[in-house]
């Protein structure tokens, strides 16, 4: 009796809550009128359903989410997410299409935040990416912080300079912003992974790009990595990375001698952690097809992917 009495108020004075942690990138991405990733318009509104109003998305997983976006560059997507979002009283940031144009970065959240704000990049020479902070409340009078990054790439022919300021910026940040909140999270699109490959290779990538550049930083703020639970860039099953634009395998064919996008199957978002944190879920997200007009991009089912990225959950323990 005297253990069960002994179980009940140390529940009771223990509850276990769960926050599912969510990074996409969206690649809603149109320059001068071109699709950068095919079909971008018809894939802004499938994304949104799959996102708000499908029962089986990742957001409802729990009763608290954190939505990492990246790469939601269109107007038409910003809106989208943002009625969505509004409808069903989550907060977004940021709330003006402005700040987003640019960046393509939004956190979306059923928490109550605290504070939220743009880290710019000291440099990126395509976009002005960079990381997006926010510090929510729980539920247990405790708090949450979480980073959304997205980095730039390396190509084949060796770590970029940018890249690597990228990397040391994001862990810069959280030795400033970790010791704020109770519990931490920094997920995204690092461009870059353990498994990384590119169709020509001119140096150690991985070694180069990934575990002195990323996991080293990140591992000596007291960050793990979360194991990959699968690619999240699919050469091999996920036809608009394994068939783009006509614009970019030309582009690519004049610059690089080969058709198509610099890397094979890889894994390219990821979801860091406090060491000590306790997850119950981590599984990749939003990777299955749909019925799209897609051009010759669909399977033998009419079936497209709605990204060129895959999604990665993480479901983090709280009490």
């Amino acid at each position: 009796m005297r253990i069960l009495t002994f179980l009940f108020l140390f529940l009771s004075t223990s509850v276990l809550a769960d926050v599912a942690v969510v990074t996409y990138n969206m690649a809603q991405l149109k320059k001068n009128g071109l699709d950068l990733v095919a079909c971008t318009s018809r894939r802004a509104s499938l994304q949104v359903d799959a996102i708000f109003k499908d029962p089986a998305s990742p957001i409802y997983t729990s009763k608290d989410f954190i939505l990492l976006i990246q790469e939601s560059w269109t107007k038409k997507s910003f809106e989208a997410l943002k009625s969505e979002a509004l409808k069903q009283s989550f907060t977004i940031y940021p709330t003006d299409y402005q700040n987003v144009k640019d960046t393509g970065q939004l956190i979306i959240t059923n928490l109550r935040p605290i504070e939220i704000q743009t880290i710019p990049f000291s440099r990126d020479k395509y976009a002005k990416k960079g990381i997006i902070y926010a510090r929510l409340s729980l539920t247990n009078n405790k708090s949450i912080g979480v980073m959304n990054v997205h980095t730039t790439y390396s190509d084949k022919m060796g770590f970029s300079d940018e890249q690597r300021t990228h990397f040391q910026e994001v862990a810069q940040a959280v030795e400033t912003l970790k010791p704020r909140t109770d519990y931490f999270v920094v997920g995204g699109d690092f461009n870059a992974g353990p498994d990384m490959a590119y169709k020509v290779v001119n140096f150690d990538a991985v070694d180069l790009i990934w575990n002195d550049g990323m996991m080293l930083p990140m591992w000596n703020q007291e960050m793990r990595l979360l194991e990959s639970v699968g690619v999240t860039w699919d050469e091999t099953n996920n036809m608009l990375v394994k068939i783009p634009p006509l614009i970019l395998r030309l582009v690519n064919t004049y610059k690089n001698g080969y058709a198509g996008w610099d890397m094979k199957d890889s894994t390219l978002d990821h979801i860091f952690i406090p060491k000590a944190t306790i997850v119950s879920r981590h599984e990749i997200v939003f990777d299955k097809k749909v019925k799209m007009n897609c051009g010759k991009r669909d399977d033998e089912d009419g079936l497209v992917h709605l990204s060129d990225h895959y999604g990665v959950m993480a479901v983090i323990v709280t009490k």
